[in-house]
């Protein structure tokens, strides 16, 4: 499985003129089944086997030629993606931070770590599928104590993340881990 880092206002968001195009959907429809004659209802109230008979005329049977198509591929290759980071470095971390990534024996950050670090440091919303082990814990958890994290003491910021995992053991994996990686930075974990 290759990593999946998608942002969630893309993969939600409809189309502006999908969604209108949608909304006019049912009026138009409606007013063409009030124009059709009678003899078009009669068509719906039909056996199966003719409907299925009259299926098999309407199909051309005719082999179709594939072909790439051109404007696809060349847009592709025109549209360069700009390079993700190599190294730890390039996030421009805290020394604090990148002391803990350090001491944790990272050398360079995963592919996940490099895909997810710049949409969420800019506040984006992400949707991540990656294998097990390949630091999607890192790749939500850096970005947040990079550029989301304010040093106050607690009683002045209050709470500011919470993470909701669907088991307790992995609850108390991610604690370890974001507690780690915050280790030099004064943060109050509760797990």
């Amino acid at each position: 499985m290759a990593d999946s880092v998608t942002p969630e206002s893309d993969a939600a968001a409809p189309a502006p003129e999908a969604a209108e195009s949608d909304a006019d959907a049912p009026a138009a429809e409606a007013s063409q089944a009030s124009a059709e004659p009678a003899e078009a209802q009669a068509d719906v109230d039909a056996s199966p086997e003719a409907s299925a008979d009259a299926a098999e005329a309407d199909v051309d049977a005719s082999p179709v030629e594939a072909s790439p198509a051109p404007e696809a591929t060349e847009a592709s290759d025109d549209a360069a993606e700009p390079a993700l980071p190599a190294e730890f470095d390039d996030f421009n971390l805290d020394p604090k931070l990148r002391s803990a990534i350090t001491a944790m024996g990272w050398l360079r950050p995963t592919p996940v770590q490099s895909k997810a670090f710049g949409p969420l440091v800019r506040g984006g919303d992400l949707m991540v599928q990656s294998h097990t082990g390949s630091g999607k814990t890192g790749a939500f958890c850096l970005p947040w104590l990079a550029a989301r994290f304010d040093p106050a003491p607690a009683k002045d910021t209050g709470v500011q993340l919470i993470v909701v995992l669907p088991t307790r053991e992995l609850a108390k994996q991610v604690c370890v881990e974001l507690g780690r990686l915050a280790a030099h930075l004064n943060i109050e974990l509760l797990p």
